[in-house]
């Protein structure tokens, strides 16, 4: 497996006007979570939130946490339809997906681009990350009316930084090719997929973050084998814990280099995930 080159993930720099990004999040299914979860309260989850995110060592305000908290309460009241997330509790769903989102901010760079978010779903980590990052956001929803709900949310929320791309990640590689600095995924796909699907977004010494659980050492190699022949580098992978839940949790981070597409890429829509290069 080819190993990180031991770049600090604080030297790492986005291509864009520092403090801005661009956002794209792209559908995904988690689950089921049951009606009597979506109608328990959730009074006091902003303040917990403020509390967590201390020890996280991300600076969250009352605003940004309260925006945060509808966020989640609209996933919840969705989630009955739509079957967003998977979670038997409000206090773990904050924990397992807000918080999760929140975690990864001090293991990125501190100033960034254009951001992709890959697989978000319920818009997890893509909305938090902008509430946070203030950024601006592309949420890019490949089904309809998941894509609605997104576009209703940030309407509600006043995310004026914020819009909805309703497609798949190879179509926005054809509508914006190398346009994105950071590219993040949350337990989307195996990483030689991902790698695969960041390349064509990002631009020269741009990121992929993969948000996963414990990915074994094939899937990394795997992924790094699929770097090189998507001018693409293995950077590494940082390991963290959320706070009050027994789970371990890995960001496993690529950086596309300088040099052009080895490859004719995207490649047709889902052959990433069918037909991976590695």
């Amino acid at each position: 497996m080819k190993q990180s080159r031991a770049v600090p993930i604080s030297a790492l720099r986005f291509s864009g006007r520092p403090g801005r990004c661009r956002i794209a999040v792209v559908g995904r299914s988690e689950g089921h979570m049951s009606e009597e979860v979506s109608r328990e309260t959730l009074d006091g989850l902003d303040d917990e939130l403020l509390r967590v995110s201390r020890e996280l060592g991300v600076s969250l305000d009352h605003l940004q946490a309260d925006k945060l908290v509808r966020h989640f309460r609209a996933v919840l009241k969705a989630n009955v339809e739509f079957n967003l997330i998977s979670v038997a509790s409000a206090d773990e769903g904050q924990m397992r997906h807000v918080v999760d989102s929140l975690a990864v901010i001090p293991l990125l760079p501190s100033s960034a681009g254009p951001v992709a978010d890959l697989g978000s779903g319920a818009g997890f980590p893509g909305i938090p990350l902008s509430l946070v990052l203030g950024c601006d956001v592309t949420l890019v929803e490949s089904r309809r009316k998941r894509a609605d709900f997104l576009r209703r949310t940030v309407d509600e929320l006043g995310l004026e930084r914020v819009q909805v791309f309703a497609g798949r990640a190879e179509e926005l590689a054809q509508h914006s090719p190398a346009m994105f600095g950071l590219v993040t995924a949350r337990a989307l796909a195996a990483l030689p997929a991902l790698v695969e699907l960041a390349a064509p977004l990002l631009s020269g010494g741009g990121v992929l973050a993969a948000m996963k659980g414990e990915p074994a050492e094939s899937e990394i190699e795997r992924g790094a084998r699929t770097a090189e022949l998507c001018s693409m580098e293995f950077v590494g992978l940082e390991r963290y814990r959320l706070p009050g839940i027994d789970a371990r949790r890995s960001l496993a981070l690529f950086r596309r280099t300088g040099e052009p597409l080895q490859r004719e890429l995207p490649r047709r829509v889902g052959m990433a995930q069918r037909r991976p290069l590695a």
